[in-house]
């Protein structure tokens, strides 16, 4: 019997009982590759186009990796399957490359082989942050990345995607070659998140959750405030390092590719802090709960070694006047604390008062639990990071670096 022609702008791909010869897409005649499928489609594929998969996809079944997904193609599980289809990556192949507009990833798990395959996801210039999305799919198990967003190729412009909401990614990198959850080194990524099902988690890789370097810079917002473990609709909890490490390249960002964060989780830490921000990185961080991790809730330190050491915190911000930050950076909310300090400021230490430089810290919650966005407390500082302490790496007999910590005073 013939084949019928494809329909609604709908192609299926059955990697089980689909055939790549003389197959239409039809529900009942189905592709057995998705490079099939979207060799069909060709350049020009209509808006709203989807590949959708009805069976798992292994490793074997004869897919060309990476797979490029083309303007206006969503690739996803068919809603005629009860539970997102698993797409198992080559060993040594990267899975998708996302480098066109309207184009995106739903409702897929996406795996790499017992981290023999490099990464998941990838999202190069062409893409574009308000229209190529990645939405409930599971990145897990990749040998380097879950998700790269950069530049590949000399490219002009640099990689733009929104990942969530409903997106994990886990288990990435290995013990003997560590890497991140997500890497943005140039280029956007927004991370969303959402209550159930929704909720967005980048947990337990071998590195950092999300690794911000160069000229790239995220937007992630989540549930605000973020008030205790699992409420938060986006966490980075459970990384080996940190969950969110910032080290953008000094002198070469500006304030437009500040890093903003909202609602933001991260606990859990195995064996370093929170939230890790280099000098010469701009971040606005509001309404996120740090606490309870290996060591600080948050290191703010000189980015690189030397005389080209850059130390500059003008650009961090976790609460300004008239903007509080509405942050946790210390327990004993649940009984969680950041063992060496809530925020912990390793920069040289300022000998004259012309060399001081004041962390923005207004309107937090510390360990004394006062809210200091509406009411005045104490906040706890030595020189050294140490002790639970709230802040540390201020004050001392030759350090004139402070924090604003507003409507609370430092003790």
């Amino acid at each position: 019997t013939a084949c019928s022609a494809a329909t609604g702008n709908i192609l299926y791909v059955d990697p089980a009982a689909g055939s790549d010869n003389g197959h239409t897409g039809a529900s009942t005649c189905p592709f057995k590759t998705i490079t099939k499928a979207l060799e069909f489609l060709g350049a020009n594929a209509a808006a709203g186009t989807t590949v959708q998969l009805v069976d798992f996809d292994p490793a074997t079944n004869g897919e060309t990796f990476p797979i490029l997904v083309p303007k206006n193609v969503v690739i996803e599980t068919s809603a005629m399957v009860a539970t997102p289809v698993k797409v198992t990556v080559a060993a040594g192949k990267a899975g998708f490359i996302l480098d066109a507009p309207s184009s995106g990833l739903s409702n897929l798990v996406i795996d790499g082989a017992a981290n023999t395959a490099t990464s998941g996801i990838a999202a190069y210039g062409g893409s574009a942050v308000a229209s190529t999305q990645v939405t409930n799919v599971t990145v897990q198990n990749f040998l380097a990345s879950g998700i790269v967003v950069g530049t590949v190729n000399k490219q002009a412009t640099a990689g733009a995607v929104t990942l969530g909401p409903g997106v994990v990614v886990t288990g990435n990198g290995t013990t003997m070659k560590p890497a991140p959850g997500v890497a943005v080194t140039s280029g956007t990524a927004t991370i969303t998140g959402a209550a159930g099902a929704g909720h967005t988690s980048v947990h337990g890789n071998t590195q950092h959750g999300i690794l911000v370097t160069g000229s790239g810079f995220v937007t992630i917002s989540g549930s605000a405030p973020a008030t205790a473990p699992g409420v938060a609709t986006v966490d980075a909890d459970n990384n080996a390092i940190a969950g969110l490490w910032i080290s953008q390249m000094p002198g070469g960002v500006t304030s437009s590719q500040t890093n903003m964060v909202t609602g933001l989780e991260v606990t859990g830490t195995v064996g370093g802090n929170g939230v890790h921000v280099e000098g010469g990185s701009f971040l606005t961080m509001t309404n996120s709960y740090i606490v309870g991790n290996h060591a600080s809730g948050v290191v703010v330190s000189s980015s690189g070694n030397g005389p080209a050491a850059n130390s500059v915190i003008t650009g961090i911000n976790f609460g300004k006047i008239g903007a509080p930050g509405g942050n946790t950076f210390q327990g004993p909310i649940d009984n969680l604390t950041n063992p060496v300090a809530g925020i912990c400021l390793a920069i040289p230490a300022a000998v004259t008062a012309g060399a001081a430089q004041t962390l923005s810290a207004e309107g937090n919650i510390w360990s004394s639990t006062v809210d200091c966005k509406t009411s005045a407390g104490s906040v706890t500082h030595t020189a050294a990071c140490a002790n639970g302490i709230d802040i540390g790496g201020i004050g001392g007999a030759n350090n004139r670096n402070t924090a604003d910590v507003a409507m609370c005073t430092l003790q």
